[in-house]
């Protein structure tokens, strides 16, 4: 297990150094601890440096060594599990067949004309399907013509407030009734190293509508897409212009 855990350390320090953090001071020979310590990433990184600097010479190396497997093991899998749906039962039902025979219904009757150019975003309603349901069925039979393999899901936290933050999801995958929406992590990797004002808060996805909603339309037109789901926990311009 710790070659494996330090093997994707290594991959991360080099993902790290291929994105040229700008504008830190370098702190040693690395550009890396700067990132670290600036940036408000993952101290994993910077504790593995550390850590081989002071016990390479030392009779202590195992026992460091191991201790870091520990650490870090700990710090991967903090966000790496299954989210599992909040509102199911409640804004939409429980029941898979059910479900699908709802939205499977709204879709149908959700008839688009055909769209020229490129669609780069889509604006969806996030009530209760009973409510909204076919309005927003026509936004995502739109992006279905395109077949994307990812989608960002852009909400807001009704219930939250982090002033100056935006949160992006960090679990595999966000569970509903019609199964596992697979996270892209490799681009939720690429937004939180981006800025430091993107940042992993998964109380900011608990009981939000604003992206669970949207995920069973998602799982319904594009069963193949993996998610990017994002809160904006403060609504302000100064983050807007952040995320776009």
């Amino acid at each position: 297990m710790c070659y494996n855990v330090i093997g994707k350390a290594r991959g991360a320090v080099a993902q790290l150094e291929e994105h040229h953090v700008r504008n830190v001071g370098v702190v040693g020979s690395s550009p890396i601890c700067s990132t670290i310590i600036n940036k408000g990433h993952s101290p994993c990184v910077f504790l593995w440096k550390r850590a081989m600097l002071k016990c390479r010479r030392s009779v202590r190396f195992p026992i460091f060594f191991l201790l870091f497997c520990v650490l870090i093991s700990l710090f991967e899998g903090a966000n790496a599990e299954d989210k599992y749906a909040d509102l199911d039962g409640t804004w939409y039902q429980a029941s898979p067949s059910d479900l699908k025979k709802e939205l499977s219904g709204y879709f149908k009757k959700a008839e688009i004309p055909k769209i020229e150019g490129r669609i780069v975003a889509v604006i969806s309603p996030h009530a209760g399907f009973s409510y909204s349901g076919i309005v927003a069925a026509h936004a995502f039979n739109a992006m279905k013509t395109r077949m994307p393999s990812t989608v960002m899901v852009v909400g807001f936290t009704h219930r939250q407030y982090f002033p100056g933050v935006i949160s992006v999801f960090t679990g595999e995958a966000f569970v509903t009734p019609l199964g596992r929406a697979e996270t892209d992590i490799e681009v939720v990797n690429d937004l939180l190293l981006s800025n430091p004002a993107i940042q992993s808060i998964p109380e900011a996805f608990d009981d939000e509508n604003s992206i669970e909603m949207l995920l069973p339309l998602g799982q319904t037109a594009l069963p193949n897409a993996k998610f990017v789901l994002i809160t904006l926990c403060d609504q302000s311009i100064e983050t807007a212009d952040i995320l776009a």
